[in-house]
């Protein structure tokens, strides 16, 4: 079984591989798809972009991008004892229903059914704060939003040290990370460097 200690050294190393502002400043510089996965496999993030290339369509990058973080919670799950790894497990069904906002609300509380103890009241009004801002913000000014909530998570993963739920916050600041290589991932594919709205949007 598993211990807190174990999933406290696992968490805070792979937390210390999350790429910080610097990183994502370089690969935003790094001008199109070819160029933007170039400077991504050579440093943390490429385990997010492996198998990805210049012709990767949105498809396949969605794909990717969903199975690495499909790997993490399969992965994060074994750093739990028995009594959390059905919760983290059970996140992956969280990601299946997303395009259906309708069927999440059920999934949710079946899952929150499932946690041996709730002690994630600071990190679901964390994201619930979020989510309200997101919102009502128009789409030109959400990444301001963005960086605040991922400060805001790592202030309270360096909190939840030692407690069960800082898993959920590090697989938080993991799905950020995804959403943020989501963002830049798609852009440049969806656009060559040449087009005006690449350059534009970038």
């Amino acid at each position: 079984m598993a211990g807190l200690g174990y999933l406290q050294a696992r968490v805070q190393a792979r937390f210390a591989q999350l790429p910080d502002e610097t990183l994502w400043r370089e690969l935003e510089g790094a001008g199109d798809l070819a160029g933007y996965l170039r400077a991504a496999k050579e440093g943390m993030l490429a385990p997010w972009v492996q198998g990805l290339s210049p012709r990767s369509d949105s498809d396949e990058i969605e794909a990717r991008l969903a199975k690495q973080l499909t790997s993490l919670i399969d992965e994060s799950a074994q750093w739990c004892d028995e009594a959390w790894r059905p919760s983290v497990l059970g996140l992956k069904e969280w990601l299946n229903r997303l395009e259906h906002p309708a069927q999440l609300s059920e999934v949710v509380i079946a899952w929150r059914e499932r946690l041996p103890a709730h002690d994630l009241e600071s990190l679901e009004k964390l994201l619930a704060d979020h989510r309200r801002r997101f919102m009502a913000t128009p789409p030109r000014q959400t990444r301001m939003l963005r960086h605040r909530l991922a400060e805001d998570l790592q202030q309270l993963f360096r909190r939840s040290i030692c407690r069960p739920s800082v898993v959920f916050v590090w697989l938080a600041l993991a799905g950020l990370t995804a959403e943020r290589l989501r963002g830049d991932l798609l852009l440049r594919a969806l656009y060559s460097e040449g087009d005006a709205p690449f350059r534009e949007a970038a």
